[in-house]
């Protein structure tokens, strides 16, 4: 009777411990769309002053440390085994996407120009997860030597 108790105890740790891993992500995915949503809510308010303040803060600032951060976690935590590089993909889209979801549609609603996302966001948001993830994946290491 106790082993099993034990048993179906480390069984619920198990199951949390796997939606532990989307945590993260959601987490980042609630700041990339506040980040877009600032951005339409104060473009309403503004002159388009605003513009290169919310490229630095969220752009150029919060978003790149996020997607490192969120990267280191999955690192860290092992999450999805030797699949865990193709976050660095999900994350470079959804980087390439933040500009054109803001300035690239606010562009064409003013001057009616058609702009396609810029390739090199994917790039630079994919390499930021990369360098995220290997730092991650060294703590790992580095943890389970520990242990053995």
């Amino acid at each position: 009777m106790e082993n099993q108790e034990i048993l179906c105890k480390s069984n619920v740790v198990n199951k949390k411990t796997g939606l532990g891993g989307l945590i993260p992500i959601l987490v980042y995915l609630l700041i990339l769309a506040g980040s877009i949503m600032v951005f339409w809510i104060e473009s309403s308010r503004q002159d388009g002053t605003f513009a290169m303040g919310y490229s630095i803060l969220f752009i150029w600032i919060a978003i790149p440390i996020s997607i490192f951060a969120v990267s280191m976690i999955i690192g860290v935590k092992n999450y999805m085994g030797s699949f865990k590089w193709l976050w660095a993909c999900v994350f470079g889209l959804t980087y390439m996407i933040l500009p054109y979801a803001t300035f690239g549609i606010a562009n064409n609603i003013a001057y009616g120009n058609t702009n396609v996302p810029d390739i090199r966001m994917l790039i630079i948001g994919a390499c930021i997860s990369i360098v995220g993830i290997v730092v991650g994946h060294f703590m790992y290491r580095e943890k389970n030597k520990k242990h053995k």
